[in-house]
């Protein structure tokens, strides 16, 4: 598939010379006013979960020395992923208070993604209905805050095509942030690669730098976070994979070609076939957002389908963190 420098991995079909209309930005500040009321309400309520040490991490580097903060911080979440320790220091050490700066990112998030979405042609009402009711958003804006940071940064790199610097910039950062953020990457890279020279060789210097960040930083971790996955993931069952087998299905109707769909799908099955399905299926979902955008906006039965389950999975989320202070109660 032939792809000039022109084509944005991450916003298909997109006419660069387009004014970026002056309703389209007010509805997105719009969506992400909503998120930000939305998450001033829930997120103090936000009180378990993995909640219990993101808030007591937020607590203690508050006004500590980056480097004394950055080896609490490590203690204290068990990771080595830096991304959303910076962005997390860097709030507590202006003294604001943890749920309105979450409230801000969550508002970021959603009018960055609306950004997105409406530049690769969606309908406001689907674009809408996907930041304000989605429950794998949902989790993202009030339980996988690392995830959420990440999520930013990689709409962010989608968003700054065809400006490869940015893009590689952003890439990185949301890798560092949270490292399985490379499968909603991968097709973005092959698709750079089939494109032109110029894609070809930014990707391999992308390639280059993570490989050198993953074995000379985070190697062990990496080890570590799949063999606890291994280790704990439940028996093999085909029907663990019907979501992300129709998300991919959907994917390959609407996206018009096999080649991308599988480029995007590949890595994630056989992460699902060795460390399972129930916590990669967000981002199945996340790679079928974009091919679902391509037919009538995202107003089609499977984009429409998605999105009201969806919608329906937000409610117990919701009404599970109100009664017991987090979301996966039930």
């Amino acid at each position: 598939m032939h792809m000039n420098d022109n084509c944005a991995v991450g916003a298909d079909q997109v006419s660069v010379e387009r004014p970026w209309l002056r309703s389209q930005d007010a509805v997105c500040i719009f969506t992400g006013l909503a998120i930000f009321l939305i998450s001033l309400v829930i997120s103090p309520q936000y009180q378990g979960g993995d909640q219990i040490y993101y808030r007591k991490a937020y607590e203690l580097i508050a006004g500590m020395d980056v480097h004394e903060a950055r080896a609490l911080y490590q203690t204290q979440m068990g990771t080595v992923e830096w991304g959303h320790f910076v962005v997390m220091w860097l709030g507590s050490s202006l003294d604001i208070g943890k749920d309105l700066y979450v409230s801000v990112l969550n508002a970021c998030l959603a009018m960055k993604l609306m950004e997105w979405m409406l530049r690769n042609k969606a309908r406001v009402s689907i674009a809408c209905g996907i930041v304000l009711t989605n429950y794998y958003l949902y989790v993202a804006y009030f339980a996988a805050e690392r995830l959420k940071i990440a999520l930013l940064l990689l709409v962010f790199a989608w968003t700054a095509l065809p400006k490869m610097r940015s893009f590689l910039g952003f890439s990185l950062a949301a890798l560092a942030t949270h490292l399985s953020i490379a499968i909603l990457l991968v097709g973005s890279y092959v698709r750079l690669s089939v494109g032109s020279v110029r894609g070809r060789v930014w990707m391999y210097l992308l390639l280059f730098a993570l490989l050198a960040v993953i074995m000379g930083y985070c190697h062990e971790y990496l080890a570590w976070k799949i063999g606890f996955y291994m280790e704990h993931r439940p028996a093999f069952r085909i029907m663990s994979f019907v979501p992300a087998l129709a998300l991919f299905a959907m994917s390959l109707y609407y996206g018009g070609n096999l080649i991308e769909p599988l480029c995007d799908f590949a890595v994630l099955f056989v992460l699902m076939i060795f460390i399972g399905t129930s916590q990669l299926n967000i981002f199945a979902w996340f790679l079928f957002i974009r091919f679902g955008l391509r037919k009538n906006g995202g107003f089609n039965v499977g984009m429409v389908a998605t999105i009201l389950y969806l919608a329906v999975k937000t409610v117990p989320f919701v009404q599970d963190v109100f009664v017991t202070g987090q979301g996966f109660s039930s």
